[in-house]
């Protein structure tokens, strides 16, 4: 009974998506400019998202890079990129540069023939671009070595995988996106390039000030 009443606190608390468990050692491992914990991803075990999915205040340079339109897109072809090997969305022409300005062009077709046939064609084009990439970005994070567990929305049964990414990134694909590019300040990633467009120098812990 009292689990069950941790669970619905916790999801009152906005908190049912994501419970932080920092360790003394991840303390240690703080980043100068990080405003959370450092969660360490173990392979094979069960980690946890370092931030809330709706905690997108935690970084308002991450959250302000999102929010504007096309640009996050470009912000999103980053975090793939970096997350493929590479540094920069010019190493990868088609993820980094291609998809992120179809998503664009289709989001400037939809805001300027809005009452339009063509608006709806230019919202389907940024939409089934954008979205995608995004889920297969974040499924990513629950293979190994990262191992994330799939949120647990209700507090008592466990999404797949893909359902967990298929939601987030199709409904609430800003907060998804802003979480990951969290997380990615926080761990070590396969490249030293910066985790999003415009991000601090020392927010990869890969880079020079992170070695």
């Amino acid at each position: 009974r009292d689990q069950w009443h941790w669970q619905w606190q916790c999801v009152v608390r906005g908190e049912g998506f994501c419970v932080i468990m920092a360790s003394e050692q991840a303390a240690e491992d703080k980043l100068p400019n990080a405003p959370y914990e450092v969660v360490k991803d173990e392979p094979g075990g069960d980690a946890q998202w370092s931030s809330g999915i709706c905690d997108c205040f935690g970084d308002v340079r991450n959250c302000m890079v999102a929010c504007v339109p096309g640009l996050n897109f470009f912000s999103l072809g980053q975090s793939f990129v970096v997350m493929e090997g590479k540094e920069s969305i010019s190493d990868e022409p088609i993820c980094g540069v291609m998809l992120p300005a179809c998503a664009s062009l289709g989001m400037c077709v939809e805001y300027v023939f809005s009452a339009w046939t063509v608006g709806n064609l230019g919202a389907c084009v940024h939409f089934f671009i954008s979205c995608p990439q995004l889920m297969v970005l974040r499924l990513k994070f629950f293979e190994a070595p990262h191992n994330i567990q799939p949120c647990r929305c209700c507090g008592v049964c466990d999404c797949p995988a893909w359902v967990d990414a298929c939601c987030c990134s199709f409904w609430c694909w800003w907060c998804a996106l802003c979480q990951i590019q969290r997380h990615m300040q926080t761990i070590k990633l396969p490249s030293k390039g910066a985790p999003y467009l415009f991000a601090p120098e020392a927010t990869n812990a890969m880079g020079a000030k992170g070695e």
